[in-house]
């Protein structure tokens, strides 16, 4: 008997000792498709397993007798709880070389409907307007197909919409699905309990650098009102956008909440109260060129600063500080004082300018106006011409954007329009008026590439164009103009074929641009423009090819562009940087 046992039990342990068959496996589901066969295929442990090559021949024999439902919870998501599911296995070859194969054939049955949605808001909430909209507007309803992840979306809406609306302690009583697999019908009950609302309490500004009072009339959040967690996202954009802080931490205390009133602490980290910068560079249309600017950030309790910008080039320098006083509770109005002096050799005649002037800037709506007031004295002189020219002059600009990215848009449109004049009674060597509108916009093409177009037009209404001083007539030709022609270089000519200008400015340009390999690319382009003193003026047209690079600071660009209308111009180089629209 002893020697019977010991001899089952060599047996026994030799089996259990022998290493077990391995296998590969081939798995296919038949009868389904789409969202249903993806979600099976992701809930199959055996097709899993058999993703990772070889395996023991007894796991998936196991994983097979499993295979069902994991087939079957993958369809319940779906509204269907009552499939027929046959499955096959197979394994042939031998030891070394063998092979499973796999197949489950489904038939989803009858999706289940939605035979009631019953969804109940409890707390202060149940009374709330926009709560009680957002509930009709949830994306389940009775006669719809059962789908989980609609039901699961339907309880995120209401319970995001509730906290947005500053019920901070809400909660879901009852959150269910009820299914009847033999008549597929389900029913829905959600009790959404919102508790009792928060209100804004004590807004605790931590900083002592500027007066309280300036800042508190950017917040979009006030003690009393309900508590919205966008209204704090709203104010920390706000005080970003004001240019004092490099960052700003705005969170409620809630261990402080009391009588439902939540306490807000703000605390600004100020940028440094002055800024230099400094650069050096080439454009076509400025040639060499050196800059200073310099911000002086906060200049006294009230907000203030002062911005100065040094430019010297070949062809155009100027100097210039402006003086800026923040006004209402949108970041970027305020009330400016300038002064400039700008000196600028155009193409054969040369402008001095000296300027002050006021302007006050606001945003009514999405756009930026400017209304302002300038003073300017300036020395010309074009071919024989000598003048000096006394400007007062009132204006008012717009300007919108709409971009994707301030830098490297692929998706946008900008709109520019300014109209000033002057009146020779009132402090003025002449008298006329000027309009300017400038558009760009850019479209995304296929395979990284954009599409970018632009169109300026100018008039100038004023009895005696030679009057005009040369800072206020409008020429084309340049980078920013028509490539393949000089800076300003087009234009009305006098009869020693010196470039006068003209009343009237048209420029348009299209351009097609690629990225080839990481920030580096080609554009083709065509640029058609002129300046004269009818209307519409002739025309210039260019055509040509560039190299792009996507710099941090904007798009450098190299064009070579060849002049279609001067026999006399060859190709052209032109070099600049582009910064968004």
């Amino acid at each position: 008997m002893v020697r019977a046992l010991r001899a089952a039990g060599l047996v026994l342990a030799v089996a259990f000792s022998a290493p077990a068959l391995s296998a590969t496996a081939e798995v296919r589901i038949e009868g389904i498709s789409g969202d249903l066969l993806n979600n099976a295929r992701a809930r199959l442990a055996i097709r899993n397993a058999a993703a990772q090559g070889e395996q023991p021949e007894y796991m998936f024999e196991r994983l097979h007798e499993r295979a069902a439902d994991d087939i079957r919870s993958a369809l319940q998501p779906y509204g269907y709880y009552s499939p027929e599911i046959t499955g096959e296995f197979a394994v042939s070859g031998e030891a070394g070389a063998r092979r499973v194969r796999a197949t489950y054939q489904v038939t989803p049955g009858p999706q289940t409907t939605i035979r009631e949605v019953r969804v109940e808001i409890v707390g202060d909430g149940a009374e709330d307007p926009v709560l009680q909209q957002r509930r009709k507007e949830l994306p389940i309803a009775a006669g719809d197909a059962l789908r989980h992840a609609r039901y699961a979306r339907a309880k995120d809406l209401l319970l995001s919409a509730a906290f947005a609306r500053g019920y901070f302690d809400v909660g879901y009583r009852r959150a269910q699905i009820r299914v009847m697999r033999e008549q597929q019908r389900a029913d829905i009950v959600l009790e959404l309990d919102t508790g009792s609302r928060f209100l804004v309490g004590d807004i605790r500004l931590e900083q002592d650098t500027l007066d309280g009072d300036v800042l508190r009339r950017y917040l979009t959040i006030h003690e009393g009102e309900p508590f919205a967690p966008s209204a704090l996202l709203e104010s920390q954009f706000q005080l970003m956008e004001l240019g004092y802080f490099s960052r700003v931490d705005i969170e409620p205390i809630r261990e402080e909440a009391e009588d439902n009133r939540m306490p807000v602490r703000i605390v600004p980290e100020y940028l440094p109260s002055q800024r230099y910068s400094a650069g050096i560079g080439y454009g076509t249309d400025t040639g060499a060129r050196i800059s200073l600017e310099t911000d002086f950030r906060r200049i006294n309790r009230s907000g203030h600063w002062i911005e100065s910008d040094i430019r010297v080039a070949e062809r155009r320098s100027n100097v210039g500080a402006t003086y800026n006083i923040p006004l209402g509770n949108i970041p970027g109005e305020r009330l400016s004082f300038s002064s400039t002096y700008s000196d600028e050799r155009f193409e054969d005649g040369e402008s001095s300018r000296y300027s002050v002037g006021v302007s006050l800037s606001r945003k009514p709506g999405s756009w930026k106006r400017r209304t302002y007031l300038d003073y300017s004295t300036e020395r010309y002189n074009v071919g024989d011409l000598r003048r000096t020219t006394n400007l007062l002059m009132p204006g008012v600009s717009f300007e919108r954007k709409e971009a994707d990215d301030e830098i490297h848009p692929r998706n946008g449109w900008s709109v520019f329009f300014d109209v000033h004049g002057a009146a020779e009674p009132v402090l003025s060597s002449t008298t006329f008026a000027q309009a300017r509108v400038a558009t760009r916009g850019v479209a995304p093409l296929p395979w990284r590439s954009r599409l970018l177009a632009r169109f300026e037009y100018g008039a100038s209404f004023v009895d005696s164009f030679a009057r005009l001083p040369l800072s206020e007539r409008f020429y084309a030709g340049g980078d920013q103009s028509v490539r393949g022609y000089a800076y300003q270089s087009l234009g009305e000519r006098d009869e020693d074929g010196n470039v006068l200008g003209g009343e009237y400015m048209t420029a348009m340009s299209l351009e097609a641009e690629k990225l080839l390999w990481r920030s580096f690319g080609v554009a083709a382009f065509v640029d058609a423009g002129g300046a004269g003193n009818e209307a519409f003026p002739d025309l210039s047209r260019g055509v040509g090819l560039g190299l792009r690079y996507r710099a941090p600071i904007g798009s450098v660009r190299v064009d070579f562009a060849h002049p279609l209308d001067d026999r006399n111009r060859g190709l052209r180089l032109h070099i600049g940087i582009g910064v968004g629209l």
